[in-house]
């Protein structure tokens, strides 16, 4: 979290989560690194992570996601795992 208690890390690989991605997570305005790799997730990924102007790095790896990416994160993103 930052100095305002804003979630800028949130690390969430290899915990057997199932399920798709929650649209809520394009709330978190200070998200810069957000890796859910190494779990069960599917489906497509949320098109509120576009919303994530912060985001530099995102680890979808090990999962079985569907469906289009997010146009707006391509050019922010440094790293795509």
């Amino acid at each position: 979290c930052d100095a305002e208690g804003r979630v800028r890390i949130l690390a969430l690989s290899f915990n057997n989560m199932t399920g798709a991605l929650p649209p809520a997570l394009g709330s978190l305005e200070r998200l810069e690194d957000l890796d859910v790799e190494q779990n069960a997730l599917s489906g497509s990924l949320p098109s509120a992570l576009g919303d994530l102007a912060r985001l530099r790095q995102l680890g979808l790896g090990g999962n079985a996601f569907s469906g289009p990416f997010p146009d707006a994160l391509c050019p922010r993103l440094e790293a795509l795992l």
